[in-house]
């Protein structure tokens, strides 16, 4: 009863927290700069508008590489190729006040948020293939989370890069660890199983 109660809670709370995700847009990302898309993102990751804002980032970039200096250009492609924590501290050690510093800064960080929750994703990625080796309960997972409005894309039982988003967003709604994998915790409060 409790688990149904708290998913309950979480349903309701979830257009709250559009509005929020739809306020703060049209505040920042809407109309807003390169700063305030960056500010939207921050906040919310895996928002409403997290695409279109990460569309409208590539644009600056574009823009920002146009403008760079040839050995900058370099360094940048050079950092976003290995993707690396080395190859974005070397960027920034070399152009911390670059075109593309804030954009290096936001990758580092994220990179090590992910070395740091590592252990955590490894785990729910793995309890999730023991939750998840039914077929039908892809299928319940993924109508469960288009019913919640969090769109996770095409219910066909197979989980992508939409379904993904969309149980993050369940997550932090519901108060668990954000990972974008189903494990045990997760599946109960979704299904409101006990």
């Amino acid at each position: 009863a409790l688990a149904l109660q708290l998913e309950e809670e979480s349903r309701l709370r979830q257009p709250e927290l559009d509005q929020l995700d739809a306020a703060y847009w049209r505040q920042t990302g809407r109309d807003g700069d390169e700063a305030e898309l960056r500010a939207y993102l921050k906040r919310y990751p895996d928002g409403l508008f997290s695409d279109i804002a990460r569309d409208r980032l590539q644009v600056f970039d574009d823009e920002h590489r146009d403008s760079a200096e040839i050995a900058e250009a370099r360094a940048w492609d050079l950092a976003t190729t290995t993707n690396t924590e080395a190859g974005f501290d070397y960027f920034l050690g070399n152009y911390p006040d670059g075109v593309f510093a804030d954009n290096a800064r936001s990758r580092l960080q994220a990179l090590r948020e992910a070395r740091q929750n590592t252990g955590t994703i490894q785990a729910a990625k793995q309890e999730e293939r023991r939750v998840l080796a039914s077929p039908i309960t892809r299928l319940l997972v993924e109508q469960r989370l288009r019913s919640l409005g969090l769109k996770p894309g095409r219910v066909d039982g197979n989980i992508n890069h939409d379904t993904r988003k969309a149980v993050r967003r369940f997550q932090r709604s519901a108060g668990l660890a954000v990972t974008g994998y189903i494990n045990r915790a997760t599946l109960v409060r979704l299904l409101g199983a006990g």
